[in-house]
Parts: structure tokens; C-alpha cells; sequence
């Protein structure tokens, strides 16, 4: 997939998303550094944190290095590569487009409602976090082998289905691209 500032490639042989960035894009612009630089920030943090608390509904970050070689190219240049999670079934609105009736049962999209409000007000409460672009593109969906998906919020556990398709297989869904996300008060 491809975005303002990145293009996102599948590595066959990390079985992982390595999302890259052109630096020299940004050229002198200290704010897009800075922006880009945060969202890596996040997107470390919320790792951590999912980590941490068992929280699976964010897409992990597993490592970030500069390279001055684009993939499958002879270019030169500055390149942010992030390694990621690879989510197989790939961002929700896909998915809904590939269903036959283009929708998703109430039930499926309520399951899938809790997972994103709770990673949400997880994320909120830990780091006063504000995503700023939530879209079904940035909502990916990746294979669950359990039936049900558990959590915890103080005394109060909850089990809520998982969101399954046609073919009754299960999947999770994971938010993403945290570019314009915020973390504090601002």
C-alpha cells in the first residue's frame, strides 16, 4: 500500500510490513521530521504498551533503521524503513469490499467497534493518546485462532466474540498509522 510519506511492502522472508519512508521528501522541513519521528515514537509506545497489558489491537512495531537504498530499486536517497506486523487480511475496508454483500453483520461490526474503542481508551488513559485519522484503512485485520477474545478493565472482565467472516474464520482487528496521532494534552 502506498501513503503521502510511505510505502508499505510485504517481506516474504520476516513474514512481517516494512513501511518506507523517503526522507529527502521531507527535505529541510523540520516539522514533517518531527511528525515522522512521533508517529515512530508512538507507534514504539503503543507496542509496549500492548505488550504489557495484552492488549492485541495495535499493529506491533518491531524495529526501525535508516538505509540510503530504496527497496527493489537502485535509488539512493535517505529511506525510514519500520519493520511491523503483517496483518494478513489487510485493511478492514478491503476486507468489507471482498464480502459478498459488502457489509459485515451487526454482530461482527459491534465485536469489532469494542476491540477499537477499547485499544482507544486504553492507549487514552496511558498516554493521553488521540489517533486524529481513524478510517477503515487504518484498521487492519489479521487471523485469530481463538473463537473469543478477553478483557480487562479493573474488576470488570469481558469476552467478546471474535469477528469471524463467511468462511467462520476468525480474525482481530489492529489500528494503524499513527501519523497524525498525538500524545499529552495538546
Amino acid at each position: 500500500s502506498e501513503g503521502a510519506f510511505k510505502r508499505v511492502y510485504l517481506d516474504k522472508k520476516q513474514k512481517c510490513a516494512v513501511a518506507v519512508a523517503d526522507l529527502d521528501v521531507f527535505g529541510e522541513d523540520a516539522a514533517a521530521i518531527e511528525a515522522a519521528q512521533r508517529e515512530l515514537e508512538i507507534s514504539f509506545l503503543l507496542t509496549g504498551l500492548a505488550n504489557r497489558i495484552s492488549i492485541p489491537n495495535f499493529v506491533a512495531t518491531h524495529a526501525a533503521f535508516r538505509r540510503n537504498r530504496a527497496p527493489h530499486t537502485k535509488d539512493s536517497g535517505r529511506y525510514l524503513y519500520v519493520n511491523m506486523e503483517l496483518c494478513q487480511h489487510g485493511d478492514l475496508q478491503s476486507y468489507i469490499e471482498k464480502q459478498p454483500e459488502r457489509d459485515l453483520p451487526s454482530i461482527v461490526a459491534l465485536a469489532g467497534l469494542f476491540q477499537l474503542c477499547f485499544a482507544l481508551y486504553t492507549a487514552r488513559s496511558a498516554f493521553a493518546f488521540r489517533h486524529y485519522d481513524l478510517k477503515l484503512l487504518n484498521c487492519l485485520a489479521e487471523p485469530l485462532e481463538a473463537q473469543s477474545l478477553r478483557y480487562s478493565l479493573g474488576v470488570h472482565n469481558f469476552h467478546i466474540p471474535a469477528i469471524t467472516n463467511k468462511l467462520d474464520q476468525y480474525f482481530i482487528l489492529k489500528l494503524a498509522d499513527f501519523g497524525t496521532s498525538h500524545l499529552g494534552s495538546n
